[in-house]
């Protein structure tokens, strides 16, 4: 009842029903009903891994004319409300080459403003942080430190970047597609947003070749620099898919766990 209080107050209408939808796994996500109009809510549900929303704030400023960006209606560090669109698709009922070459545009072309922002995306710290709070002894990152060093050789941050491209960020309509949920975003390198394309869709060969291909159209892709990011996206969501199981006991965690360690020990062969 306090969630509809407070969608009523930034709506200024009567809430007549609130869905709750499948979709997000550290959000919880709705779709509003009015009488006039129909809106899309969500609201976090694992706050202790995200300390400071100001990251999507800053992002939410930046992006606000891009045309990949969908507006919201209302933004807290506790509800984002946005209209709802219409017979929309995420990237998994969606999934094509033609849609893979229209994200990597997308991306090239989010990458190539290189917007700046105060807040930022520091895998390693990330890592650390995840991996400092874990309680299983199993987990042992001493056994990455050469993966982990060779990503910090490599590592140049240097613009925004959105850091979480899992399928439900990319949203389809009749005539553009959206790309959502800006809680991670923050300074990083952009290679990051490619691996983590790659990496949280599991893209197959030929997927990941037409991704590449349509991205760096007219430059070079660094093969070594890609393979090394898809492993530490593989490190770093492990960690922090152990943790949440951890805390949580939810057999979801503890399926992106044990997928991403399997890619971890069977790195991703990419042959240029």
């Amino acid at each position: 009842m306090k969630l509809i209080k407070k969608l009523e107050k930034e709506l200024n209408t009567k809430v007549t029903n609130l869905k709750k939808t499948n979709y997000g796994i550290t959000n919880e996500n709705f779709i509003i009903e009015t009488k006039a109009k129909t809106y899309f809510g969500r609201i976090p549900k694992d706050t202790f891994l995200i300390k400071n929303k100001n990251n999507e704030k800053e992002a939410i400023n930046l992006l606000s004319e891009e045309d990949f960006f969908l507006k919201p209606i209302y933004y807290d560090a506790n509800l984002l409300i946005t209209e709802y669109q219409e017979n929309s698709k995420t990237f998994v009922s969606n999934r094509n080459l033609s849609s893979i070459i229209k994200i990597s545009k997308i991306l090239r072309n989010f990458h190539s403003k290189k917007f700046q922002t105060k807040a930022v995306f520091n895998p390693i710290e990330i890592l650390e942080k995840y991996s400092y709070q874990l309680q299983n002894s199993n987990f042992d990152i001493e056994e990455y430190k050469e993966l982990i060093d060779t990503f910090i050789e490599l590592y140049s941050p240097d613009r925004l970047c959105h850091n979480d491209l899992k399928e439900g960020n990319f949203l389809f309509t009749s005539n553009k597609i959206y790309l959502l949920d800006y809680e991670y975003s923050g300074i990083n390198d952009p290679y990051f947003d490619i691996a983590s394309f790659i990496a949280e869709n599991n893209l197959n060969y030929q997927e990941t070749i037409t991704f590449l291909k349509s991205y760096f159209f007219d430059e070079k892709c660094n093969f070594r620099k890609l393979s090394i990011f898809l492993q530490f996206n593989d490190l770093l969501w492990y960690t922090w898919a152990c943790l949440l199981y951890e805390r949580t006991s939810q057999e979801k965690y503890k399926t992106i766990a044990d997928e991403k360690y399997r890619t971890l020990k069977y790195p991703r062969k990419i042959i240029p």
